[in-house]
């Protein structure tokens, strides 16, 4: 029941947070502020369905890590929270569109910034939790990060200029540059997502499955790891006393 409470409580104040931000914000109309972008341009619900579906992966890994969290402790715990975090950052910055309008048009810096920040941030989550990225399907990580990479190379205007382009200049046309702009940087970057999604829950399911057969064969590691010593010891000594006792009588 305390836990049934807690949640409606925390689904409750959730909830209460959008309507506070609503209120608060000054830039939006509350019809705007509620409403689905589609209905308040008039425009087909499909316009953009892309990007919607990419938050929705985002959103979708970051679910899946942080239910893996749950089920787990100590490092594999605080890697699966991590994990959920960065998709979570991620997913936001899809959805509110931080590296391409909040940032160049709200705070005055470029897209170079932003990026350079969520790859940083990457790149130390990659490093902090290397070794448990080793143990799991690491290959799917690294092909997905192959695909982002890709990505952002095309998305940049000097590669696309003076690489493509300038070696393939028979391409330099603007159906070809639409092309190259959406088409292929757009799937490149949802591969790459569909694939960091893929090793999120592989992650989630090896690392849940890892602990289960730790507590299967060292229980106290898990239930009592601040009086492990102790309780390990006191576990040896009453099965010395046992084999003692099984002696004596035989």
């Amino acid at each position: 029941m305390r836990t049934s409470i807690i949640l409606i409580t925390s689904g409750i104040i959730a909830g209460l947070g959008i309507f506070c931000i609503a209120i608060l914000q000054p830039w939006l109309s509350y019809e705007y502020f509620f409403s689905d972008l589609s209905a308040i341009v008039d425009v087909n619900p499909l316009f953009g369905v892309t990007s919607t579906v990419v938050a929705m992966l985002w959103f979708g890994s970051g679910m899946a890590s942080f239910l893996g969290a749950l089920l787990v402790t100590g490092v594999y715990q605080t890697f699966l929270f991590s994990s959920a975090g960065l998709s979570a950052v991620l997913a936001l910055d899809e959805i509110l569109r931080f590296h391409d309008y909040v940032s160049p048009q709200l705070l005055g810096l470029g897209e170079r910034e932003p990026k350079i920040f969520f790859i940083a941030i990457t790149l130390l989550y990659l490093w902090i939790f290397r070794e448990i990225i080793a143990h799991v399907r690491w290959i799917i990580l690294a092909v997905s990060g192959c695909f982002f990479v890709s990505s952002l190379l095309i998305d940049n205007s000097f590669v696309r200029e003076e690489i493509i382009f300038s070696w393939l200049p028979f391409l330099r046309t603007e159906a070809f540059g639409e092309i190259v702009e959406f088409l292929i940087e757009d799937t490149l970057k949802t591969i790459g997502i569909f694939l960091w999604i893929l090793f999120h829950l592989e992650a989630a399911r090896f690392l849940i499955r890892e602990q289960l057969q730790m507590k299967k064969s060292l229980p106290f590691v898990l239930e009592y790891p601040a009086n492990y010593s102790s309780k390990m010891t006191q576990h040896t000594s009453d099965s010395i006393q046992s084999r003692k006792k099984k002696s004596v009588s035989a």
